[in-house]
């Protein structure tokens, strides 16, 4: 019972019971309609319920007076081979069978065709044309429902003949799910010259590429699994997307090859004997396990041929196994850029797993290279961007370097690049290399233009890097048989000047502040568009200015740290917070006679520090007042005499001008000719004068000493001096 609810076909079993859903149970729906319509096959005769797929014999009528619905149409489109004519015993030839059920999935644009578990489907090919069984194109919804079947593709190969078994041309959704394909395995060196291709994809006018392509087979013979293709000097020819692959391959040419095509790309790949397991050109978004047994040096292979040339968002991981032999050459995970025209290789991610490694003629184990249609080193620019680049791994059991044709580069990468290409941002390691005491680890930093990064590299060979590391890169933790290579010096980043709006180093969430180039030799620092702090050509930290100023006549002297500003808050500030301490922050001024960081004592008579106190005069800053701290006697270790020295600048004067000071033993002297005020007793001492040369004794009020009188004690009244009983001295 069938009906329509207007959106939606629902089915009721045959038990009457619960109903299916069109759209949400359509496969779990069909598996049971067949298992029920097989097991009334031979009541009701084949005339009557045809499951072949055409429907000629059941419809289904929905209400509501929808039109009636074949079997096919409805139910899911089912072609069964052995209704097609199909034996499966590994005799008979199936071939003309299977054909014809492509045939009938093609003309209902898009069908499921299933194989009986444990056959064999025998394609004869032994005689005739080497021609495809069928093109789908344009189909929606093409299943190979064939899990526990086998294909047997009968032809013993010659010369370059090959042919395709299916091709699939701008289809969607496919699902390949084959239990194996088997046929006739040639030598490893002519493995890519003759056989056949499983599954040949592309595109049409009318849809595209292929799309939404899952596949779930193994493979044993053959020169490819899945053999995805578009133009690669046509950038508007279709590009396949969205395949997801399960392979197996066993003494296959290519176990996956995205020929100029292929975007989202994910799943694993299973290699035993293989020419290649991996081989693409031209593709995005890949994401891959790739597995290689008993295995060719140059086994998984990538670069980028078309128009425009792109090869980027790559992650592949990658595990070798048995590398025992080597008649291809090359890497065992190889990025070669070979174009006369610019190509753009980003976004690359490699881990290498390589056990029992063996030994490779012609090449190592990951290399990053660009050659020339021979293979060799190609020097000439072509403008190429190479940027993000990373590979780790762990490489087991190198062996017999020595007899590599190549040198013995068990990671290579930029080797004998010209200038002219652009390289940036190139990440090695972590690496471990066990084995022979020959193998390299090779990076030519002379074409790299920034990041280079060595880290967390242990290897029994050595590490060369070729030419000076570029800007922002490091070499650490990198240990060879040379020893422990530590950090090294980097070439200076270069960088535009920027601007106080527009710092040359700036932040994503923030682009107005940062670092930039004030002038020669000047560095800016930028806050909300506006420059706050610079250091000159003479190391001066400026802030709130762009230049630093001189103090005092003649020139003056430039302080290393100044501070502008229009405001109280123009000045230094130390501020201490802590509730266990009396003490306060602290100002220190320190001199040394030594060269800096050494200690140098200094002598009696040296200044310790000053400070000024100035003022502008309109056209400079000029000194109104000082403090200065000498050392007042000798020192020695532990013990610094000292005395403070108070200045003043009087009017008409151009510098300060010693007025008080405070010796190490508390004596005060005013001025700067002797005479002491207060003593180290802290007794208050008068200015001695002899009768003979009394001062003048206006203003009045004036105290002195009169030494050839007794030291007695005199005052001045304004116009005469006078002892303490108001007579005047004589």
């Amino acid at each position: 019972m069938a009906t329509f609810n207007g959106t939606d076909w629902t089915f009721a079993d045959f038990s009457g019971e619960d109903g299916y859903k069109y759209a949400e149970n359509w496969d779990q729906f069909w598996d049971d309609v067949i298992a029920e319509m097989d097991d009334r096959r031979t009541e009701l005769g084949a005339s009557k319920l045809d499951v072949a797929g055409d429907g000629s014999a059941v419809t289904v009528m929905p209400t509501g007076g929808t039109t009636a619905q074949s079997l096919a149409a409805l139910f899911g489109r089912v072609v069964y081979l052995e209704a097609m004519g199909a034996v499966g015993n590994g005799i008979a030839n199936d071939r003309p069978a299977f054909a014809a059920a492509l045939a009938r999935i093609q003309a209902m644009g898009g069908g499921r065709i299933v194989g009986k578990h444990g056959a064999t489907y025998r394609l004869d090919y032994t005689s005739g044309a080497l021609t495809t069984l069928a093109t789908l194109t344009d189909c929606r919804g093409v299943h190979f429902d064939m899990p526990g079947s086998t294909i047997q593709v009968d032809r013993t190969f010659t010369g370059s003949e090959y042919f395709d078994l299916i091709r699939l041309a701008g289809c969607y959704f496919v699902d390949i799910d084959i239990g194996h394909i088997i046929g006739a395995v040639q030598p490893r060196t002519e493995q890519y010259q003759r056989g056949w291709r499983s599954f040949y994809l592309y595109g049409t006018a009318t849809s595209g590429g292929c799309q939404h392509v899952r596949s779930r087979f193994k493979q044993t013979g053959g020169i490819n699994t899945l053999f995805i293709w578009r133009d690669p000097t046509d950038p508007a020819s279709y590009n396949s997307r969205y395949i997801d692959v399960d392979i197996e391959a066993i003494g296959v040419g290519y176990g996956l090859n995205l020929a100029s095509a292929g975007s989202n790309v994910t799943g694993r790949v299973r290699c035993d004997g293989c020419w290649r397991s991996f081989i693409a050109y031209g593709v995005e978004d890949i994401d891959l396990d790739i597995s290689d047994k008993n295995h060719t040096s140059h086994s998984c292979k990538m670069g980028a041929n078309t128009t425009p040339a792109i090869l980027r968002n790559v992650r592949i991981n990658y595990l070798s196994e048995d590398r025992t032999v080597d008649e291809a050459g090359g890497f065992c995970v190889d990025f070669e850029l070979r174009s006369d025209t610019p190509i753009l290789l980003e976004n690359i991610d490699v881990t290498i797993t390589c056990k029992d490694a063996g030994y490779a003629q012609r090449g190592g184990f990951f290399g990053l290279r660009k050659t020339l249609a021979d293979g060799t080193v190609d020097t000439t620019a072509r403008g190429h961007i190479v940027r993000n680049v990373k590979v780790r791994g762990i490489i087991d059991g190198v062996q017999d370097v020595a007899a590599w044709s190549w040198a013995p580069n068990v990671v290579e990468v930029c080797k004998g690049w010209g200038t002219g290409d652009y390289v940036d941002n190139i990440e090695v390691g972590p690496f471990v290399v066990t084995g022979n005491t020959g193998s390299v680890i090779y990076v030519d930093a002379a074409t790299i233009r920034s990041g280079l990064h060595l880290h967390d590299i242990r290897t029994v060979g050595s590490v060369t890097v070729a030419g000076t590391l570029p800007p922002m890169s490091q070499v650490a933790r990198v240990t060879d048989k040379n020893g422990t290579i530590g950090w090294q010096a980097a070439a200076p980043a270069l960088l535009p000047d920027g601007s106080a709006s527009a710092p040359a180093v700036a932040f994503s969430a923030d682009t107005n502040t940062g670092l930039y180039r004030l002038g020669s030799d000047k560095l800016g620092l930028a806050t909300g568009g506006a420059v706050r702090t610079v250091i000159d050509s003479a190391g001066a930290l400026i802030q709130g200015h762009t230049t630093g100023l001189s103090i005092g006549a003649g020139g003056g002297q430039s302080p290393q740290v100044q501070t502008h500003g229009t405001g109280f808050n123009t000045g230094i500030g130390s501020c201490r917070w802590d509730a266990a301490s009396v003490f306060g922050a602290q100002l220190t001024l320190a001199h040394s006679r030594g060269a800096i960081g050494t200690h140098g004592a200094l002598v009696n008579g040296d200044e310790c520090g000053c400070i000024w106190f100035t003022a502008s005069d309109g056209t400079t800053f000029m000194p109104a007042a000082d403090i200065r701290g000498w050392i007042d006697g000798t020192p020695s270790a532990g013990y610094m005499p000292g005395m403070l020295v108070f200045g003043t600048t009087a009017t008409g004067g151009g510098s300060p001008v010693e007025r008080l000071r405070i010796s190490g033993d508390g004596t005060m002297t005013h001025r700067n000719n002797g005479t002491t005020i207060v003593n180290a007793s802290s007794h208050l001492c008068l200015r001695a004068y002899t009768f003979a040369t009394l001062p003048s004794a206006s203003p009045a009020q004036q105290n002195i000493a009169i030494s050839d009188r007794g030291n007695r004690p005199a005052w001045s009244t304004g116009s005469a001096w006078i002892w303490a009983d108001g007579t005047t001295v004589s």
